[in-house]
């Protein structure tokens, strides 16, 4: 029940720009790509990238994809 209770802690945390980046890469898009679309930075999407699955608690594209899903984000 308590990790219930910190998932749902840790995707209210997520900003709008890291929602627009989990779903442009759920969408399949590529870093480079996702940073062109968003006119930044490859690092900036990384740092976003890097956030999202910290607060998560996932350690990459796929985990994150089943997590954001499961929990209905995407």
């Amino acid at each position: 029940m308590e990790s219930l209770k910190h998932s749902a802690r840790s995707t209210a945390s997520l900003s709008a720009r890291e929602m627009e980046i989990l779903t442009m890469g759920a969408e399949g898009f590529k870093r480079d790509e996702i940073a062109e679309k968003l006119f930044v930075a490859d690092g900036t999407v990384q740092t976003h990238l890097h956030n999202i699955y910290r607060k998560l608690e996932v350690s990459g594209r796929t985990a994150v994809v089943k997590k954001a899903q499961n929990l209905k984000l995407i």
